[in-house]
């Protein structure tokens, strides 16, 4: 999630190629051993660098226990993992949608859940109290809400959408 930060899905793919192929199951061991410019030279940023090192040691000095986090809430998880340098809320979200599964998020944050949102239905912007109107509507289904936002956000027209919103 932290290669994905701001950059494009192609963007990010290309990126973490390089950097599973050089640092096989993102060992934590060997991204703390490794130089900043060696984690720069997969197409990370100084930032990135220094950010996947900061999950690197919360893993080895198990200021996190990631292989826990599952049994966490949501909540609580995202505590745990935002006291880390470089992991925002935006990160979470992703890690709880894609990795941990969870059936409830819907991120504020992400541009293109914001896009797909304008597209269906038909805004000039997506303001924080609309937001959680749509996510009290939907709840508890946030996370597949999500892929339909995303879809639409790579639509090239609005999708016609009547509603009492």
């Amino acid at each position: 999630c932290i290669i994905s930060q701001q950059v494009s899905t192609k963007a990010a793919k290309s990126i973490s190629n390089r950097f599973f192929e050089a640092f096989p199951a993102g060992n934590p061991q060997q991204i703390l051993d490794a130089s900043i410019e060696n984690l720069r030279s997969c197409g990370l940023s100084q930032s990135k660098a220094n950010y996947l090192k900061n999950i690197a040691k919360a893993n080895l000095d198990k200021t996190i226990l990631f292989d826990q986090l599952h049994t966490l809430s949501t909540q609580e998880i995202t505590n745990q993992l935002m006291s880390i340098k470089g992991v925002g809320r935006w990160t979470v979200e992703m890690l709880l949608i894609f990795s941990l599964k969870k059936e409830d998020v819907l991120s504020f944050g992400d541009l293109a859940i914001l896009r797909g949102m304008r597209r269906i239905y038909h805004k000039k912007e997506i303001t924080p109290a609309f937001f959680k109107k749509i996510q009290k509507r939907l709840s508890p289904h946030l996370s597949a809400a999500s892929f339909y936002f995303w879809r639409a956000s790579i639509e090239k027209e609005n999708i016609p959408f009547t509603s009492d919103l």
